[in-house]
């Protein structure tokens, strides 16, 4: 009788590039947990360079399983794609350009059954395209199981990404999956707090994220800044009793208002590359100090980036 392993890796990959793709892959084979099975699925058919590497790579570990998309689903039903062939009962969710800390898997399996968890999610560190770090800690350094502090977090922002998704492979069943593009992280784990499932919290970081300024994507942020307010706006209002309808999130995206989503891709931007300490040469510091509510400091912020970014 073949033995299933406990743990199903999900990694999507599209275009990334080469040596950062490689890293990636050996730091979940290096985990100190063994027991796993590494779905790596393209959605790439037009890049022979990397289904040329994945094909090598498959052939240096036996618990790689390569999988190639005919056509470009997407990230979501990428995801979904791999996930209902996935053979572990727990799916563990990975970037192609991100590095999982050693430990990621035993760590996030520990910390599911010892807390009678359904579903966790952990801090991490950001690193830049060099791969120097630039951030260890995004959020907070304790560890939380309290669904009504879980809850009362994700209802005000959407603080889990889904490089550290790790849950009980029962809940995707349940959920039937990802259902949006943009933001189907938040959407998600959401859905899954709905349902009633158990989640937790890990303060300890378990990958190192890389932020690229050419991996970033500016023409969705706005989409995905009006669903999270979307989102979390309708938890806030129906306190996790009702599901938002999809047909909800489709009619925010369609009343998008161009001018304004230009105004917010062009501050993001800005903010991003003012985050990217390697990329400043001859910058300028600005103190505000804050007297006015929070409406008018956004206003007075953004005003300034509309003035002076181009």
């Amino acid at each position: 009788m073949i033995k299933m392993p406990k743990i199903s890796v999900i990694m999507p990959v599209y275009n990334e590039d080469i040596d950062d793709l490689d890293e990636s892959i050996d730091s979940i084979l290096k985990q100190t947990y063994k027991d796993f099975e590494y779905i790596i699925i393209d959605d790439n058919p037009e890049n022979n360079q990397i289904k040329e590497f994945l094909n090598k790579k498959a052939k240096e570990d036996n618990r790689i399983r390569i999988i190639f998309n005919d056509k470009n689903l997407k990230l979501s039903k990428t995801e979904n794609k791999a996930i209902e062939l996935a053979k572990g009962s727990f799916i563990a969710r990975m970037d192609a350009d991100d590095i999982a800390r050693k430990d990621r898997l035993e760590s996030q399996l520990s910390f599911v059954m010892e807390n009678n968890l359904d579903f966790t999610y952990s801090n991490f560190s950001i690193i830049n395209n060099d791969g120097d770090l630039t951030r260890k800690y995004t959020y907070s350094k304790n560890d939380r199981v309290s669904q009504k502090i879980i809850k009362m977090l994700m209802s005000h922002r959407n603080v889990a990404i889904g490089p550290v998704f790790f849950f009980k492979k029962e809940v995707f069943n349940k959920l039937r999956g990802y259902r949006i593009m943009n933001s189907e992280d938040y959407d998600f784990v959401s859905r899954a707090l709905i349902y009633g499932f158990k989640v937790g919290y890990q303060g300890k970081p378990l990958i190192l994220k890389r932020l690229r300024m050419d991996s970033i994507s500016f023409d969705t942020l706005y989409d995905q800044y009006i669903l999270i307010q979307t989102i979390g706006n309708f938890l806030r209002k129906n306190n996790y009793e009702k599901i938002i309808p999809i047909e909800l999130l489709n009619e925010k995206l369609n009343n998008i208002s161009e001018h304004e989503k230009n105004k917010f891709n062009k501050f993001a931007n800005a903010r991003y590359t003012f985050n990217d300490h390697k990329t400043l040469k001859n910058f300028v510091k600005i103190i505000i100090s804050i007297i006015f509510s929070i409406t008018v400091l956004r206003y007075c912020v953004w005003s300034i980036f509309n003035k002076v970014i181009d």
